[in-house]
């Protein structure tokens, strides 16, 4: 048994006790040569499995007896007890572990503080237009506005009769029976009207017609609209009207076709500015 020397200082001299390990050796050689004896004896007469269990109950019985003589000696001699020593080092931290499962789900908690308020965000898009509402009520009426100017507006017209049966072909038809004509647009002379005022006009003609008649309606030498009949012995009525665009200078007549000239003096011809351009 290994003891620490330091622990067998005794704690008053600091010096080594005095022990005696005389007896403590003749009682070990003394037990040897028992033991020895014993199992010579025992090998001789034994069997064979005898031999192995008594080798076994010899060995037992060696370890029992060396242990209650170290005892003994050890309370005989009073033999210090081992003590522990000082505290070691720290040893170094470990590697650190594996994480471990995740664990159950918590309950939710109280809601917390309102924070402060953040920036304003960017204007959206605009959204789609909504639909249409139902009709509101009637407003009050407003305050009446302040007077308009009035600019008077241009006029422009005639209406003449034609007076005489069977006007000269191929050339203006002269009226002579000037129902209106304000503005003196008209030449009733030569039955053209020249346009003072540029804008939008109304042309038309009614004409009574006894024989074969064909009338035309020309602007600028150029023809717009005609009508014709062919008839014998009876009067016809022949008719026409159109809407034209006229600049300053434009002129508009009627004329009859050579051999077709059978209008009678209870025709007509009119015409109109509608709004000036």
């Amino acid at each position: 048994m290994l003891l620490d020397p330091d622990l067998l200082l005794d704690k008053q001299e600091q010096r080594w006790p005095e022990v005696s390990f005389t007896s403590f050796d003749r009682n070990l050689s003394e037990c040897s040569g028992m033991v020895a004896g014993d199992i010579r004896g025992a090998w001789k007469t034994a069997p064979s499995i005898l031999t192995k269990t008594l080798r076994l109950l010899l060995g037992i019985w060696i370890l029992a007896f060396f242990s209650v003589r170290t005892t003994e000696t050890q309370e005989k001699n009073h033999f210090p007890c081992c003590t522990p020593g000082p505290q070691g080092p720290p040893g170094h931290n470990g590697n650190p572990g594996h994480n471990g499962y995740n664990g159950e789900k918590g309950e939710k908690g109280e809601p917390g503080e309102r924070g402060a308020s953040g920036d304003p965000g960017r204007p959206g898009l605009p959204g789609k237009p909504g639909s249409i509402g139902p009709k509101g009520d009637r407003g009050e009426r407003g305050i009446p506005g302040h007077p308009g100017v009035f600019l008077p507006q241009p006029k422009s017209a005639f209406a003449a009769k034609l007076g005489k049966n069977y006007p000269e072909p191929g050339k203006p038809i002269a009226f002579h029976n000037i129902t209106y004509n304000e503005q003196q647009h008209f030449d009733e002379t030569s039955g053209v009207y020249t346009c003072q005022i540029p804008g939008i006009y109304f042309f038309g003609y009614n004409m009574e017609a006894f024989r074969n008649s064909h009338i035309m309606l020309f602007k600028k030498g150029t023809v717009v609209t005609e009508s014709c009949q062919t008839s014998t012995d009876a009067y016809e009525s022949l008719s026409g009207s159109t809407i034209l665009t006229l600049e300053k200078g434009d002129q508009v007549w009627l004329e009859v076709k050579q051999d077709f000239n059978g209008v009678t003096h209870s025709s007509y011809f009119i015409g109109y500015l509608i709004f000036a351009s």
